[in-house]
């Protein structure tokens, strides 16, 4: 179970007739990304539909528009329609920057499910944007998408990484010749499974000799490999163990909190959150609840993934073998390792607190 992680996630090559091919999604190689990509032929309905829909969202501010003209151009199956009737009546110009657009040219696509991804490159009032714009495709073809805008977790996780990627011209690189760990589909899909994005997680065993009990009291010591893995932020652990369940939330004051996130924490406040992965859900814990977890004695450390200078330590609530829930640590400093709390807006992060890692782990 404690073993060294790499995750790799894998992705494409904008060519004719390419398939799919793997991007990097972290500096050390370690994390890569892997995506169905379209044909370049499927490129040219989803350019003509969005010609048409900014040529449209121009007039959107003449009088008596109706509005219906640019919800049918959105899908209903996947309830953008819905979304956008919702948004419009709340906000009726909308689109009224759009007629600032010059041009709006789709360059790289790759499929998602029952989605084509679009990276679309705007040339506005002399400035140049890139942007992604979601397709939900059926067999009769292809509507719009705000799914972007709805602030789910797949969407989030991949919009972040075509934001990520493209500043890396997408470069590729090779893919994994071993199956998927895990993967990452949008929260609507017509068919199960279709067009993943795949992770890739490869395990090495922690080099011989290191963080393996030898003495007695190592060997009797349940916390020896929580002590060796998380090193000095044991000491927090520690802090939260001496913790009185009962008097920790009964602390008005919050006392003991804000003595926790000053001395175990970086960037993180009585508001931020913490994210844990319960079943197949991703929650968010308040720091008080954080401190309740850290002092639970069935939190085992699971893995390990190391990018720069920061240190994700991946650990789990295990009881008889089964890891209940999963909390990932992002921790820096090299003689006194804190939490820092802005690294959860991260996409390594974002990846390593899927679903699909903890059931990996678990059987691990």
């Amino acid at each position: 179970m404690n073993r060294f992680i790499a995750l790799t996630i894998c992705s494409l090559a904008f060519a004719a007739n390419a398939k799919d091919m793997c991007l990097n999604v972290d500096d050390s190689n370690n994390m890569k990304m892997k995506i169905e990509m379209s044909e370049m032929a499927d490129i040219a309905p989803m350019q003509k539909l969005l010609d048409e829909f900014i040529d449209t969202a121009k007039q959107s501010t003449s009088e008596n528009f109706d509005n219906k003209r640019l919800i049918n151009k959105f899908s209903k199956f996947d309830s953008s329609q819905l979304h956008l009737t919702k948004e419009l009546a709340a906000i009726p110009d909308k689109f009224s920057l759009y007629g600032g657009i010059d041009s709006a040219k789709i360059s790289q696509s790759f499929e998602w499910g029952s989605y084509r991804i679009a990276v679309v490159n705007y040339a506005y009032q002399g400035q140049v944007a890139q942007e992604a714009q979601a397709f939900f495709c059926t067999n009769s073809g292809c509507r719009l998408s705000n799914i972007f805008e709805r602030g789910k977790g797949p969407e989030d996780i991949a919009l972040r990484l075509v934001h990520q990627l493209k500043f890396n011209n997408w470069k590729s690189d090779t893919c994994p010749s071993s199956p998927a760990t895990y993967s990452v589909l949008p929260t609507v899909n017509r068919v199960r499974g279709q067009n993943p994005i795949d992770v890739y997680v490869s395990f090495y065993p922690r080099k011989a000799g290191t963080l393996i009990a030898k003495t007695d009291e190592e060997k009797a010591d349940p916390d020896f490999m929580l002590k060796g893995t998380v090193g000095n932020f044991y000491r927090c652990v520690e802090m939260a163990r001496e913790q009185d369940t009962d008097a920790l939330y009964a602390d008005s004051s919050n006392l003991v909190v804000k003595a926790f996130l000053s001395n175990c924490t970086l960037n993180m406040g009585l508001e931020n959150m913490t994210p844990i992965v319960r079943g197949a859900t991703k929650t968010f814990l308040p720091p008080i609840s954080l401190i309740d977890t850290l002092k639970d004695p069935d939190l085992k450390p699971l893995a390990i993934i190391k990018e720069n200078e920061v240190e994700y330590q991946i650990l789990g609530l295990v009881s008889e073998g089964n890891v209940g829930s999963l909390i990932v640590l992002p921790l820096v400093g090299e003689k006194t390792k804190r939490l820092d709390w802005n690294y959860f807006n991260q996409d390594i992060s974002s990846l390593l607190l899927m679903p699909g890692l903890k059931k990996t782990v678990s059987n691990s």
